[in-house]
């Protein structure tokens, strides 16, 4: 694993560092390990889809557009893989550092179909329809990169667990927008086109507008099955949807736990 690195424009440097039987990331410093192969659950994840050549990691490393410079967390995020956290720290960094656009809608994970409830709890190493590559984190977030050298721009979609059955949905790039004016896929329409692949029928609401009522019924619906819902018929207020510039640094950093 020692050897090969991804210089960044920052001047550091994505390499790793061998103490003993240690590893270091990014920084040649002992808060910057990597706990390769750590004890997991049975049942999780990351342990059911592990990979002897490629095994999960811990660690607490991410940069900072504040500051401008890699800190640790004072959490700890757990990596589907060596791998994964590789890609993870390279898409962080451009994220952090690039001027982005992007889409959100929060959702429920089991609309239409399931599709992201899938996406979500596929192994790691299942490749996505119309993406170039995936990562996992924590085992309630997951990148779909939907580029690859062959594009003029990058672009990506961010999936992660918002809690009561509900997943946030970015999808994210720095493709240049057609239009000053308009709602995302008429301003990013390669960006819009890809990722419709890797979301299949949830495209539909994160593009397209699908009726917010149809996601509250389903919600709902699926409260009175759990006998959980208000005891006025209420339910969650629906899907939250906004458009915008700085990507997903904020669901980027939210708080780990495996």
């Amino acid at each position: 694993m020692v050897g090969s690195h991804v210089h960044f424009s920052d001047g550091s440097c994505l390499q790793l560092f061998q103490h003993g039987n240690e590893v270091w990331a990014i920084k040649d410093e002992p808060g910057f390990r990597l706990e390769v192969d750590p004890p997991l659950p049975a049942d999780h994840l990351y342990q059911q889809h592990r990979q002897l050549h490629d095994p999960p990691v811990r660690e607490s490393i991410y940069y900072t557009f504040v500051h401008s410079r890699w800190l640790l967390l004072g959490g700890q995020y757990t990596d589907s893989s060596v791998s994964s956290f590789a890609k993870f720290m390279i898409v962080d960094y451009f994220d952090k550092t690039q001027q982005t656009n992007y889409t959100l809608i929060r959702l429920n994970r089991y609309v239409d179909g399931g599709r992201l409830d899938g996406l979500l709890t596929r192994s790691p190493y299942t490749p996505v329809a119309g993406c170039t590559t995936t990562m996992s984190q924590n085992g309630r977030l997951r990148r779909l990169v939907l580029t690859d050298g062959s594009h003029p721009f990058v672009a990506w979609i961010h999936i992660s667990v918002s809690g009561n059955n509900d997943v946030s949905v970015h999808v994210v790039t720095i493709e240049a927008a057609v239009t000053g004016v308009g709602f995302f896929k008429h301003r990013y329409p390669m960006t819009t086109q890809l990722a419709r692949v890797a979301l299949e029928a949830v495209a539909l609401f994160v593009f397209d507008g699908q009726v917010q009522q149809q996601q509250l019924h389903q919600q709902q619906q699926q409260q009175q099955d759990e006998d959980s819902h208000d005891s006025d018929g209420g339910g969650d207020e629906g899907d939250d949807t906004d458009e915008g510039s700085g990507g997903d640094d904020a669901a980027a950093e939210e708080e780990s736990g495996d």
